[in-house]
């Protein structure tokens, strides 16, 4: 039995396409097989060692990026939002009721209600809380901040309905609207609300009132968006640190969010925003930004705002209430931002985010249209043809005049491109194998 055995072993090894098996079966010495042995150990250790290190970064799922540009004629104009710094009129400044829209202005002299922090509720956006800009856990209180503090508080107390009438219309913002150089107007614009900057409103050119309005296929100077803006200066809060307007231009598919990508343009100029699109493909899990469409998401259109809610959620757990100041969540109680306890409390949990002590799922989009731009100011002149002879004179401190236009109709994309097809780890453990064994899968 062992005389069969070892005959048919000898022939196994002999028929083998791993050469140093066969030349085990074919040895007639000892020493001979001893040798080839320690070969075939060898083979198989460098095999197993080079396919280890294959394996381990196949399965972190690297990703190679590609540059393309290409001509984007039919892609449509940005969405372009314009949100005044001043986020409520100076006649609303002194109300001490929240129902102003109901029951109009009611001023009551030396009563100021400023501390109350109950009831408070909100649908605006904000990536950082505004509140953490007045007043930190490492701050102090000043008469600038309480002051400030108050006047907001004051604003999140009331209904949507009240926050929009004590704020700018679009009809007092854009005076002039052109597009392509053919008209518009105030009509052309969606409103929506932001905690920060209050009544914005956004320009899509993709549609004039529910129809298709103007695809845009030219560049330079006289194409694209031509606002005039009027400040309303003299109906700035007594609080404001600064005049101007808040722009913000993205991709029409995407929610406003002008604290994150916003720009201040000044009264007196005109500021011209030249624009190239970009866009970024990424991938999703498992690669490694695990990119997600946001659109399939409940009640997150981004990325930021999605951080927001995260943040919101982990305050609540942590403290016990959320930032006031912050997106808001129905349901939570609101932290009260004049003790110092919460006020260190919020800090530490958006401290802790940032250090990435605290996690947040909150990954990229997996397509995102972004837009650079060169941004260039020249002063207005009293001959500007826009401006009405009524407007001429103190124009240079109330009007602000805003172009935005293509420089280019390319398009430069970023793509993400898998380094490794799936097919790719059986092409590898296939060369490992003949480059350290000999061994072949072909017949």
């Amino acid at each position: 039995m062992a005389m069969l055995t070892h005959i048919v072993a000898n022939k196994i090894f002999k028929k083998s396409s791993i050469y140093a098996i066969a030349r085990i079966g074919f040895s007639k010495s000892n020493y001979h097989k001893i040798f080839w042995l320690l070969i075939l150990i060898v083979g198989l250790s460098g095999c197993a060692y080079k396919t280890q290190i294959f394996l381990s970064v196949y399965f972190e799922y690297p990703v190679i990026v590609s540059l393309q540009e290409e001509q984007i004629l039919e892609s449509g104009f940005p969405a372009v939002t314009i949100c005044n710094l001043n986020r409520m009129k100076a006649f609303y400044e002194s109300c001490n009721n929240d129902d102003i829209m109901e029951n109009g202005c009611i001023h009551s002299i030396g009563q100021d209600d400023g501390d109350k922090t109950e009831d408070i509720g909100s649908s605006g956006k904000q990536d950082i809380s505004e509140r953490r800009s007045l007043l930190s856990c490492n701050g102090t209180f000043n008469t600038e901040s309480l002051s400030k503090l108050y006047l907001i508080l004051k604003y999140l107390r009331m209904s949507n309905k009240n926050r929009r009438f004590v704020g700018y219309k679009a009809s007092e913002l854009v005076k002039f609207c052109s597009f392509n150089m053919q008209l518009c107007s105030s009509k052309d614009f969606k409103y929506f609300q932001s905690l920060r900057y209050g009544n914005c409103y956004t320009f899509k050119s993709s549609s004039k009132y529910g129809k298709k309005y103007v695809t845009f296929s030219k560049t330079g100077y006289k194409s694209g968006l031509d606002l005039l803006l009027n400040l309303g200066l003299n109906e700035y809060m007594s609080t404001a640190s600064k005049s101007g307007m808040r722009i913000s231009v993205h991709h029409a598919s995407e929610a406003p969010n002008p604290e994150v990508n916003g720009v201040d343009i000044n009264p007196g100029f005109e500021t011209s925003f030249v624009l190239k699109q970009m866009a970024i493909q990424r991938l999703p899990a498992p690669y490694k930004d695990r990119c997600i469409n946001y659109n399939s998401r409940i009640n997150e259109s981004s990325e930021e705002e999605c951080m927001k809610l995260c943040l919101q959620k982990l305050s609540f757990e942590i403290c016990g209430c959320i930032d006031p100041t912050l997106i808001l969540i129905p349901g939570m109680k609101h932290c009260n931002i004049f003790n110092m306890s919460d006020i260190c409390c919020l800090d530490g949990v958006q401290d802790n985010t940032t250090r990435h002590e605290l996690s947040c799922d909150c990954p990229p989009s997996c397509y995102a249209v972004s837009y650079s731009s060169e941004i260039s100011k020249a002063r207005l002149s009293k001959t500007d043809g826009i401006l009405s002879n009524k407007s001429k004179g103190n124009f240079m401190n109330h009007y602000a005049r805003l172009k935005v236009f293509y420089f280019t109709l390319t398009q430069n994309t970023f793509k993400q491109l898998p380094m490794f097809e799936e097919s790719e780890i059986f092409s590898h453990l296939g060369g490992e194998l003949s480059l350290w064994l000999g061994l072949s899968f072909s017949k």
